[in-house]
């Protein structure tokens, strides 16, 4: 049986107008399709660090939702904030499981 490829992501990102956001996407591989669900324009000085979260609070449905939190000094410096829209993270059909991954990257600058 073949199952739907799903991956949904919740990280920050500089966005196409140079602008810093923490941006939540679904992206499924099968059906050829990625949606941000939402970008969430940021300011930096928030905290020296930001914790990311997806959560998946209702075991009735397949969806998880992201937050994010700023951190300073190993403490919260603010609230965290629910971004918008929900996105599968379990295929139908048999898959009744879930892999999470965790990876940085950087954009190269130009000299």
């Amino acid at each position: 049986m073949r199952h739907a490829a799903y991956v949904v992501s919740v990280f920050v990102f500089r966005n196409e107008a140079d602008g810093l956001v923490v941006r939540f996407i679904h992206q499924d591989f099968q059906a050829g399709k990625q949606l941000v669900i939402d970008d969430v324009p940021i300011d930096s000085t928030g905290g020296d660090q930001i914790l990311l979260e997806l959560t998946h609070s209702d075991p009735k449905t397949n969806d998880v939702t992201a937050r994010y939190q700023f951190w300073k000094n190993g403490a919260p410096a603010s609230a965290p904030v629910a971004l918008r829209g929900a996105a599968p993270i379990f295929g139908p059909g048999e898959k009744s499981w879930t892999r999470g991954g965790f990876f940085a990257f950087e954009q190269a600058t130009r000299r």
